[in-house]
């Protein structure tokens, strides 16, 4: 072989060998661009996602103007012989809930005791758990009483009439046959008393001594709540309270959803800037603490315009 095809032969390879390189310097290239592309691309997709979440935010925690402002959140808070209290975990899910939209620098956090004297609050305000747990929202808008599945009293939130709240029946035992107050959701408009179908845990915890474990055997235990909002005097009034535990936990995932426009049947009418009371269900996972469903129950759902009368949404 002469000295020439050599030459010849040698260049051809380096020929090849540079273009392997350059074809795989390319491709890097060309796999970094995409991947910038797909980062800025999620980036813009979330700075959106963001933007909208705070806009909905706005209109529903927002007063006329749609300025969110500062909200005080109230909850009831136990002490057991330990230097943190404790927090029913249906409310600490709501208030996960609520800072992670609100911001935590947004929200103070007011803790309530049975012990205590309600505290006088004003300006922006979410009450969490039911009035029975609450002694905040109690002085202000205190259980009607459900006598015989039939309720005297007319419910009402510092003077406002309500289309439906939370009512304490006594039912009997069928075990002890003794009587037992419960506490459940009283809808004045069809005279109808609505428990919760997870009464029978809470009824059978009850009897455990304290510090026993409560072994449930279902595994998806359904509960009711109520999601309120009112304006009063420039400020907004918010009420995520369930009948029990699970109730107030999946309110607050309903709450979620809403904001994120996860739930498209009610978004109208929750984005309005009327006043809204709505009974919601829940559906909860009791061994991966999980909601599953939520949605408004049974079409309970109530706007007022204008410090009007409470008209029910027809869908």
């Amino acid at each position: 072989m002469s000295i020439v095809e050599i030459v010849t032969i040698i260049l051809a390879v380096l020929g090849i060998c540079i273009s392997i390189f350059i074809a795989k310097e390319q491709y890097e290239q060309v796999k970094e661009l995409t991947s910038i592309s797909k980062d800025t691309k999620e980036t813009a997709r979330k700075l959106k996602s963001d933007a909208r979440t705070r806009e909905v935010i706005s209109v529903f925690l927002g007063t006329a103007d749609k300025s969110v402002g500062h909200y005080t959140c109230v909850f009831p808070i136990f002490w057991d012989q330990k230097p943190l209290p404790l927090i029913t975990s249906g409310d600490y899910h709501a208030i996960q809930v609520i800072q992670n939209f609100l911001g935590a620098e947004n929200v103070d956090l007011l803790t309530v005791t049975e012990k205590e004297t309600a505290p006088i609050i004003s300006g922006n305000v979410i009450y969490l758990c039911s009035p029975q747990a609450n002694i905040a929202l109690e002085s202000l808008a205190p259980a009607v009483k459900v006598i015989n599945n039939k309720c005297d009293e007319e419910p009402k939130f510092d003077n406002i009439l309500l289309p439906c709240w939370f009512g304490d029946a006594i039912i009997k035992d069928e075990c002890s046959q003794c009587e037992k107050t419960i506490k459940t959701i009283w809808v004045p408009e069809q005279n109808h008393v609505l428990r919760s179908p997870s009464d029978d845990a809470y009824i059978n915890a009850a009897k455990l001594k304290k510090g026993a474990v409560y072994k449930d055997e279902t595994i998806k235990r359904t509960d009711y709540s109520i999601l309120m909002r009112l304006s009063i005097n420039d400020n907004r009034i918010v009420v995520i309270a369930g009948i029990h535990q699970y109730g107030t936990w999946t309110c607050g995932d309903f709450f979620q959803k809403l904001i994120r426009e996860e739930i498209k049947e009610y978004s109208e009418v929750f984005m309005s800037q009327d006043d809204i009371v709505a009974v919601i269900w829940g559906e909860f996972s009791v061994k991966n603490f999980k909601t599953e469903r939520c949605g408004v129950y049974e079409q309970y759902l109530w706007t007022r315009k204008n410090n009007d009368i409470w008209k029910r949404v027809q869908f």
